[in-house]
C-alpha cells in the first residue's frame, strides 16, 4: 500500500482537478464547434499529463525506497 505525504496528496489532486477541468474544456468546445479551444484543451490535458510525470516518479521512488527498509 502507498501512503503519500500531504504534499503529495494535494499535489495530485490538484493535478487531477486540472485534467477534469481540460476534459471540461473539451466538451464545451466540442459543443460549440471551436476548433481553438478543442486544440488549446487537448494540449492543455497533455500538459497535465507531462506534470504528472515526475510526481508520480517521485512517489514510486519513495514507495520502493520504504519497501527497500523492510
Amino acid at each position: 500500500m502507498i501512503l503519500l505525504k500531504t504534499n503529495h496528496k494535494y499535489q495530485l489532486c490538484g493535478w487531477i482537478l486540472f485534467l477534469l477541468c481540460a476534459v471540461l474544456y473539451l466538451i464545451s468546445g466540442m459543443k460549440s464547434k471551436d476548433y481553438i479551444s478543442i486544440v488549446g484543451s487537448i494540449l492543455f490535458f497533455i500538459a497535465c499529463f507531462v506534470f504528472l510525470i515526475p510526481l508520480t516518479c517521485e512517489i514510486l521512488d519513495e514507495y520502493k525506497k520504504g519497501d527497500e527498509e523492510l
